[in-house]
């Protein structure tokens, strides 16, 4: 091909034009209406949250990471891919809160770990529900304060999943968790050391 040239007999050499490069986050991380919203991808993300238990959540993922206050209710939805779901309480719960993890197609692990317990005047409600995939499901509660409620409740779905709960501290307010493995050859593990005192209700269910 003869190269082009302009009215000026001056030889044009065709290029590409290089675009700055664009990098489009593996989590999408939002707030509305007090509601912290964490939506994965198709690929195997790893999101790291961490609670002060009095509305103001930190969410990680990978180098992206924010910082919201004045949350009553967290939705994470990880999509396919084997994702990696870490949350912390670094106090206790002094809020209501309401959580929800959804985990999607893919072997995943989702660990929850609330030793800090749950104040008078806290309530924690989790479920977890596990998508198609060997998925692995683990809560560890502390101390439950008199006036304080915690509802555990946590779904494997298809695959051969692993759920495990551990309650230790002392519960003297309420404490209810549901452990359902779904379809497929299922493992539930309730380790129980907690001491229930005369103001404090205790409830664990497995199927």
């Amino acid at each position: 091909m003869a190269p082009i040239r302009d009215n000026n007999n001056t030889r044009l050499v065709p290029h590409l034009e290089g675009l700055e490069p664009r990098e489009v986050p593996a989590v999408q991380i939002f707030v509305t209406d007090h509601v912290l919203h964490v939506i994965g991808d198709a690929h195997a993300d790893t999101i790291t949250v961490r609670d002060n238990g009095q509305g103001t959540i930190t969410v990680t993922d990978g180098g992206e990471k924010v910082t919201a206050s004045g949350i009553h209710e967290v939705s994470i939805v990880t999509g396919r891919g084997a994702d990696r779901v870490s949350y912390k309480l670094t106090g206790p719960l002094k809020t209501t809160e309401d959580i929800g993890v959804w985990l999607g197609r893919g072997a995943d692990r989702a660990n929850f770990n609330f030793s800090d317990g749950v104040a008078t005047g806290g309530h924690l409600k989790l479920a977890v529900h596990g998508g198609p995939g060997a998925d692995r499901e683990a809560v560890t509660i502390g101390s439950i304060a008199k006036g304080g409620t915690a509802v555990l409740d946590l779904y494997g779905g298809k695959g051969n999943d692993t759920l495990s709960l551990h309650a230790s501290g002392t519960d003297s307010g309420s404490l209810s968790a549901d452990l359902h493995g779904g379809s497929g050859h299922n493992t539930e593990t309730v380790d129980v050391t907690a001491t229930v005192t005369r103001w404090g209700h205790l409830f664990v269910k497995t199927t």
